[in-house]
């Protein structure tokens, strides 16, 4: 397992960016014309380390490490390839070149032995010390370079180290006297082309970092989270503990000052699983409260860029089977070509969409409906607005689900509209909830109040994130979590400084909203479990815990 999954193959490491396990195309486009290089010098190494060695076994044993060379590197090719380092024959060719490169060495000594012969012991004895090094630098920087992205950061010194070998040995055979003339002008043709390769990889890499550098800023540096932290410095105790999803954990402690949970470096990956379930995607307030009274947690903060999150986190935060809370909020724009107009009414339709998160199975007119999950499709939103007497009211939402190439038409129970929540009793328990459409025109900002929607499937209406963030505990779940400060998203701001009034949601260019911390306080009757201090675990392991007295 720690060959073919350097880096686990745990739902956390496996849901981070970084830790994505490259294929060769990446790790090629990625190192250029040298990478090449990398493969060649290290068999040139290979081969110069065993300059003590008789002829025949030289050449066995090194033909025993080109197969492992290729082993390494070539089966884990392209996601579509027949060797995509998942299927059997990929690991076979992979872990097999390992084990014929170990039994071709074990072998011969075992035979030297036995037959007595103690030059090949001498000529492993007279081995550079460096070379081994370096060729064993090298064997573990082929197997990261499968093991995640991120590790391209070490993977490039063994790189450029044995690259840098090729020129320096090709021009050392040159010297050779016994090389005919075209033997020197081969290699010397090999010379010029592996100096040109590495200038050209160097002018490459030179152009793309002043390019980046010039462009780049520490991704803390933005107006939204400097106004947030400068009020976490100032306004909250020093030692106050922060808890959140992991991706700000460095943000508050370097901008904001103050210690949290968790954060990049995963040290306690298994939090990430607890803050998932237990926390942003809990439908039960005790289990969220006990978490956080066991952390000793003073604030809570969610970023508005936790709703794209939602399907990383809710996946971390799901079961062993990884599907119970797994999910993602679509956020869906009105179709102007859709919409229907008359005098007193206005139908809208929101496209946009997202799988369906869990069986749905639903009685309409006498007959049941039946959404698997996966299988089946949520397409669209329908609004009915009625227009009286310039006031507005909504019409029962509908959901177009579609299955089997079928459109199918499911009433939505809740809408959640400027702060109200409007419960049409029955329907699917899912909530529509509506948001402001920004657009710039040459006439300049154009605000439709009701130009985007959210849909919260039934499975994420009950969330902490749903309710807490984007409802405001419009149920009171939460009595004890007080917000404290919101940051509005600086276009957000621009726009009511300038007297347009809008909501903290809007869609411009992308969902936007507010970075909003909670101060949290605890009901007499909530236990601040110790189980929730446990630093491994199995998934799901507490649900069946009392939180409360």
């Amino acid at each position: 397992d720690g060959l073919l999954y350097p880096f686990g193959i745990g739902r956390v490491g496996a849901t981070i960016a970084e830790n994505k396990p490259p294929y060769l195309s990446e790790s090629i486009a990625t190192f250029g014309k040298i990478f090449w290089l990398f493969l060649v010098g290290m068999i040139m190494l290979f081969w110069d380390s065993l300059e003590n060695l008789e002829k025949r076994k030289r050449i066995l044993f090194t033909a025993a490490f080109v197969i492992l060379i290729l082993g390494l590197t070539f089966t884990r090719i392209s996601t579509s390839g027949l060797l995509n380092g998942e299927n059997f024959i990929s690991r076979f060719l992979y872990l097999g070149s390992i084990g014929l490169f170990i039994l071709v060495f074990i072998y011969s000594l075992i035979k030297a032995k036995l037959d007595g012969d103690e030059k090949i012991m001498e000529a492993f004895r007279k081995i550079d010390v460096g070379l081994v090094l370096i060729l064993a630098f090298s064997f573990f920087a082929l197997i990261s370079m499968r093991g995640a992205i991120r590790l391209f950061f070490i993977v490039s010194l063994a790189v450029v180290i044995v690259s840098s070998f090729v020129p320096i040995r090709i021009k050392k055979s040159l010297s050779n006297k016994n090389n005919g003339e075209v033997t020197k002008l081969f290699l010397f043709i090999l010379l010029l082309i592996s100096i040109f390769a590495i200038i050209l990889t160097g002018i490459s890499y030179f152009n793309q970092t002043n390019f980046q550098a010039k462009a780049t800023a520490p991704s803390i540096y933005e107006q939204q989270w400097q106004g947030a932290m400068l009020w976490v410095r100032e306004n909250t105790p020093e030692g106050a503990i922060f808890t959140h999803w992991w991706d700000y954990g460095y943000w508050v402690q370097t901008l904001g000052e103050r210690p949290t949970v968790s954060d990049g470096g995963h040290f306690i990956g298994y939090w990430d699983h607890l803050v998932g379930r237990y926390l942003l995607t809990t439908e039960k307030p005790e289990t969220a409260l006990s978490f956080m009274k066991a952390h000793n947690v003073s604030y809570l903060l969610i970023d508005s860029t936790d709703l794209g999150k939602y399907s990383a986190y809710s996946s971390i935060g799901s079961n062993s089977g990884g599907e119970d809370r797994l999910s993602q909020i679509p956020v869906m724009v009105s179709d102007p070509s859709q919409t229907i107009e008359s005098a007193d009414k206005e139908t809208r339709i929101y496209v946009g969409g997202t799988p369906v998160d869990e069986d749905i199975i639903y009685s309409q007119e006498g007959q049941e409906i039946f959404l698997p999950a996966n299988r089946a499709f949520f397409a669209a939103t329908v609004l009915e607005v009625s227009k009286k007497n310039s006031q507005i009211s909504f019409n029962k939402p509908y959901g177009i689900f579609v299955y089997n190439n079928q459109q199918i038409r499911i009433p939505l129970r809740y809408i959640y509209f400027k702060g109200e929540l409007i419960d049409f009793k029955d329907g699917l328990n899912a909530t529509v909830r509506i948001l402001p459409l920004i657009s710039l025109s040459g006439q300049g900002v154009e605000i439709d109040n009701m130009g985007a929607t959210i849909y919260l499937s039934p499975k994420v209406s009950g969330s902490l994130f749903a309710q807490l963030y984007l409802m405001d505990d419009v149920f009171n779940n939460y009595p004890t979590l007080k917000i404290s400060h919101s940051e509005p998203d600086p276009f957000i701001g621009s726009l009511n400084q300038q007297g347009a009034n809008v909501q903290d949601f809007v869609y411009y260019q992308g969902f936007r909203g507010p970075i909003k911390i909670w101060k949290v306080d605890y009901p007499s009757n909530i236990i601040g479990r110790e189980e929730f201090l446990k630093t491994d675990g199995d998934y799901a392991e507490f649900d069946n815990l009392t939180f409360t007295r």
